[in-house]
């Protein structure tokens, strides 16, 4: 039911993503700023637009969607790049795909204001602190502005360590995570994806979606089949292959041949 839930405000929020976005915004944004200046702050169509490309992106990395994920993500972060949430998410998705994002994670970033937060994250994942600064900083607060951000850190930070090779310490984070993240469900369930014996995300590879299977060339087969089997074909006679010239004469007939055989 909740899983349910979570699909129906996926596409409802995606939805508010379809409205059109102001030409001169949008060309603003596809020029990365104008002449040199920061961007502006977005419309607040484009920001709403933003906000539902994160809330899908969420959604679909909660799915196990890593790519339709960072395509969402990457919409979000263009459509409004200060937003830190993006730009993070937009990272944990190149992560699960597997694709190096250093330098787009160093100038996303740069364009987030990193003393709110989430910029402590965005400082962690930048190598501007360590996690004992971020985590310092997460823990500032009360209430459930300060639980939401510990939830947030130990994710992202869990997150990361596992894809740097620290495997005790990137679980330790995560299960941090599948507690701190309870009233949370997306982020719990991305926390617990990774722990020892949590079920595979997604849906199951259909046969269609099978590597396939590497075949033989003429020139990769070292014995071509035709050659090997057409001696051992049983319905090829011997007398039809031996070469006429050593054909058994027919002597019978022959007077000097039967003088020579009495």
């Amino acid at each position: 039911m909740r899983t349910d839930l979570h699909h129906w405000v996926g596409v409802a929020v995606f939805a508010l993503a379809l409205a059109p976005i102001p030409a001169a915004h949008s060309a603003e944004i596809a020029d990365g700023g104008v002449g040199g200046r920061a961007l502006a702050p977005p419309t607040a169509a484009a920001a709403q637009q933003a906000n539902a490309y994160l809330a899908k992106g969420q959604l679909n990395l909660a799915l196990g969607k890593a790519g339709a994920a960072a395509s969402d993500l990457e919409k979000a972060v263009r459509l409004q790049p200060t937003n830190g949430y993006s730009v993070l998410w937009l990272h944990f998705a190149r992560n699960k795909e597997g694709a190096p994002d250093q330098v787009e994670l160093q100038i996303n970033a740069s364009r987030v204001n990193r003393a709110a937060w989430p910029g402590p994250l965005l400082d962690y994942l930048t190598g501007k602190i360590d996690a004992t600064a971020a985590l310092a900083k997460a823990d500032e607060g009360q209430g459930k502005a300060r639980a939401n951000q510990l939830c947030e850190a130990d994710l992202f930070l869990g997150q990361e360590q596992l894809t740097k090779g620290r495997r005790s310490e990137g679980l330790e984070r995560l299960q941090a995570a599948a507690a701190d993240c309870d009233g949370r469900a997306r982020e719990a369930q991305l926390a617990r994806a990774n722990l020892p014996g949590a079920p595979p995300q997604g849906p199951a590879q259909s046969p269609a979606q099978s590597p396939a299977r590497p075949v033989l060339t003429p020139v990769s087969d070292p014995a071509p089949r035709v050659a090997r089997t057409s001696l051992l074909d049983p319905t090829v006679r011997p007398a039809a292959i031996r070469p006429e010239s050593i054909q058994t004469p027919p002597f019978a007939g022959d007077p000097l041949l039967r003088g020579s055989l009495r």
